[in-house]
């Protein structure tokens, strides 16, 4: 009876950690496809990437920051803070004021951003986004001219 009693504790232990491992998974993908989502609205509207640049030897460049301008004129940065582990926004006026960076964060358990400019007009940007154990990789054309 106690060995029937430990194989089914033992089943049921192995499903909580299954289960939490599902859970985990879950909140990682649904972290980067939020902030996926949010930076590509904005991204494929803008007017110009103006970081990162490709490599004047034509190779790739990426960072962990991206800036860019929007219609409107702003300069508009989206960056990953490694201590919070969020990625932030920042604009920077086309005019005669402050920087400031937005309160609410586009993206909280964002263990790691990469922005990547390919293209030969640099109009195409991929983002390569990593939370808990999930990978996400996206690529963004600007449409705008």
């Amino acid at each position: 009876m106690a060995v029937l009693g430990g194989m089914i504790m033992h089943w049921f232990s192995m499903q909580r950690k299954y289960q939490e491992r599902i859970t985990q998974s879950s909140e990682g993908q649904q972290n980067i496809l939020m902030a996926n989502w949010k930076m590509s609205n904005e991204l494929r509207m803008s007017r110009s990437i103006l970081y990162p640049r490709p490599n004047s030897d034509k190779s790739i460049k990426s960072d962990t920051m991206i800036y860019f301008k929007n219609s409107c004129g702003d300069i508009i940065c989206y960056f990953h803070d490694k201590n919070t582990l969020e990625i932030k926004r920042c604009v920077i006026p086309n005019g005669v004021s402050a920087p400031t960076v937005d309160k609410k964060p586009i993206a909280q358990g964002i263990n790691e951003v990469f922005f990547t400019a390919v293209g030969v007009e640099n109009r195409l940007i991929d983002i390569y986004t990593r939370s808990l154990e999930s990978y996400g990789l996206e690529s963004i054309y600007l449409i705008n001219d």
